[in-house]
């Protein structure tokens, strides 16, 4: 018989599941944007985040109109909120859309999820403490997943342009950022209300490089399709699923089962842009993949 815990940890997966699928699939999309439609990655960050920040907003300012200032309220919370949109929220997508750009969604993708082997090291070295068996081994798999799709097992030449790996190296850092920051507001706040904000303060500082008033790129329906499918579909559908998933699953096991956007990108990466994937890719990803899982097992125990 399925106990009602049963069943909202099986719906807690499949939230998790459809965030990670939605992702996978507007990485997909990006790329599509940006190598065929010629947008520019700093226009679609800043539209991306002040339409879904504004989107997300609504429906809470419609049933408390007054509620979704209260994050403004103190000194301490501005000072936090504006942190993490800044310098987790903004910088985590405008580097991991130009890594796209310079690169591929497959590679950007997959790269990013270094972050938790970051947030090991930096645990580890803030503690002062030696890492375990588990994460050290974790990180030698990420060290040597990062080599294989750089250099696609050649020491002597490099398989993307340095732009491309050091914006995706750099993508992964603001996502462990964006990951261990927020703790006090997530708890405290909706996640529509810190969302919503974190996008359209992210959009605000934007807009000096993304000016939304001068487009770049192929002005047609399939760029205007691509661009909503990537604010709804790969914006505000998977953060609010999988922000949604933690309240029936753990942190741990939603980040593990997060880790299938990687995947869901390459095969949709291969399927519908032809996208070269080779067997050293497919180690090298799935190396960085098994570092999440194995990270997510066995978590550490001290505090950050």
């Amino acid at each position: 018989m399925t106990t009602p815990q049963t069943k909202m940890h099986r719906y807690g997966i499949l939230l998790v599941l459809i965030a990670a699928t939605a992702w996978g699939a507007s990485g997909t999309v990006t790329q599509f944007l940006f190598h065929t439609q010629h947008l520019s990655p700093e226009w679609l960050v800043t539209v991306r985040m002040l339409l879904a920040g504004t989107l997300l907003l609504l429906p809470q300012a419609w049933q408390d109109i007054r509620g979704i200032f209260d994050i403004w309220r103190t000194k301490d919370s501005r000072r936090r909120l504006l942190i993490f949109a800044i310098f987790g929220m903004m910088l985590m997508q405008y580097s991991y859309f130009v890594a796209i750009d310079a690169g591929n969604a497959a590679t950007a993708t997959i790269l990013q999820y270094l972050a938790p082997s970051m947030i090991a090291v930096y645990g580890i070295v803030r503690a002062r403490i030696l890492p375990t068996a588990v994460q050290t081994l974790a990180i030698v798999l990420a060290m040597a997943g990062t080599f294989l799709l750089v250099t696609k097992g050649d020491m002597n030449t490099l398989a993307l342009s340095p732009k491309a790996v050091s914006w995706g190296i750099f993508s992964a850092g603001t996502l462990a950022f964006y990951t261990v920051y927020p703790s006090y507001h997530l708890i405290r706040w909706p996640s529509p209300v810190l969302l919503g904000w974190a996008m359209i303060i992210g959009g605000i500082t934007m807009l000096p490089l993304g000016q939304p008033w001068h487009f770049v790129g192929e002005a047609s329906l399939v760029s205007l399709i691509g661009i909503m499918f990537v604010i709804i579909f790969g914006t505000i559908c998977p953060f609010y699923c999988f922000l949604e998933s933690i309240k029936y699953i753990s942190p741990q096991e939603a980040g593990t089962l997060a880790s299938a956007e990687a995947l869901v990108v390459v095969l949709f990466s291969i399927a519908f842009l032809a996208t070269p994937f080779t067997l050293y890719d497919w180690i090298g990803g799935a190396f960085i993949v098994l570092t999440v899982i194995l990270l997510a097992r066995h978590p550490s125990q001290h505090k950050r």
